[in-house]
């Protein structure tokens, strides 16, 4: 079953984010090794990647044989991980989305986390 995991997405934008430099790729490889995505397996980074990609959060692109590498984060990356980045924020925008079984978009969970970083900075 291939799922998609909330804290496999943000653990992998932050490894990305202190990780990737300018003019620079990291293959899936070198993205399990980062000390964020060690507690998932290579289906799920492959899948993330995929995924992130299709959403317009990260470039990545594909080699004949099977090898993936991703080469930023896009503006739209950055929006999401900027509202998630926090690990309180992390941890309130998880615990709303308990409430609906933990289902949710990405577009959702971004709202969502926006919500509560505006909420604490008294912008309604």
């Amino acid at each position: 079953m291939m799922e998609l995991k909330h804290d496999c997405i943000r653990d992998l934008l932050l490894g990305l984010e202190e990780n990737l430099k300018l003019n620079q790729t990291l293959s899936v490889s070198e993205i399990a090794d980062l000390s964020s995505m060690t507690s998932y397996n290579h289906d799920d980074i492959v899948y993330t990647v995929n995924k992130l990609s299709e959403a317009g959060f990260i470039k990545s692109f594909s080699y004949m044989g099977g090898g993936l590498d991703v080469s930023e984060i896009t503006y739209y990356g950055h929006q999401f991980l900027d509202n998630v980045r926090g690990n309180n924020i992390w941890s309130e925008t998880k615990s709303h989305l308990s409430k609906v079984g933990g289902a949710a978009s990405l577009s959702i969970i971004s709202e969502l986390a926006s919500n509560i970083v505006k909420a604490k900075l008294g912008i309604s």
